[in-house]
């Protein structure tokens, strides 16, 4: 997945798809997102990409569970 920060410059970070349904997907990642952040989906294993809203944001021990709600219909990757 990928967002802008708050200076506006682009990260990326892997991401674990936990859990995923038509309008979400709750994922494992080691960077913390603030909720209300945007992030862009690239879910290769699956073939879809599309946005997403962080909706919570729940600290582990060594990694987060990120709750994203998706934007809208996610779209197949080529």
């Amino acid at each position: 997945m990928s967002w802008q920060d708050h200076s506006g410059k682009r990260r990326s970070a892997r991401a674990r798809v936990l859990d995923m349904n038509g309008t979400g997907a709750l994922v494992k990642t080691s960077t913390e997102l603030v909720p209300g952040s945007y992030v862009y989906v690239l879910a290769k294993d699956f073939g879809l990409m599309g946005g997403a809203l962080v909706r919570h944001c729940d600290a582990g021990l060594f990694s987060y569970r990120l709750g994203l709600q998706f934007s809208g219909t996610l779209t197949t990757r080529l």
